[in-house]
């Protein structure tokens, strides 16, 4: 179990991070967000502020279940648990990029 703890640790400390990054990166910003890009490298996806807070609340929210259910799974299905914590390490590391890109473009 101090295995999984360790990751979603770590999976709360990259979720936080990303959350830290696009508030601080985008503080001056007012008005919509560049969000994509497409193949001729026109924005084709404007978002506003609440884009952002979205994808930081739903992978925080995702790591939150991930958790919960790692810690009751544990004692039987240990390698769900395990599987759980290293998606919720994918997830973090996706909100961690998405906040910093989202912010360096804008």
């Amino acid at each position: 179990m101090f295995k999984v703890n360790i990751i979603f640790g770590l999976s709360l400390l990259l979720a936080l991070l990303g959350a830290l990054i696009s508030f601080t990166g985008l503080y001056g910003v007012d008005g919509p967000f560049i969000i994509h890009f497409n193949s001729l490298g026109m924005a084709d996806l404007i978002g506003g502020r609440e884009f952002l807070n979205n994808v930081i609340f739903i992978g925080l929210t995702i790591l939150i279940v991930n958790f919960v259910l790692a810690r009751r799974l544990y004692g039987k299905h240990a390698t769900l648990a395990y599987i759980l914590s290293w998606g919720s390490l994918f997830v973090s590391l996706s909100v961690l990029l998405t906040a910093y890109l989202i912010s360096r473009v804008n």
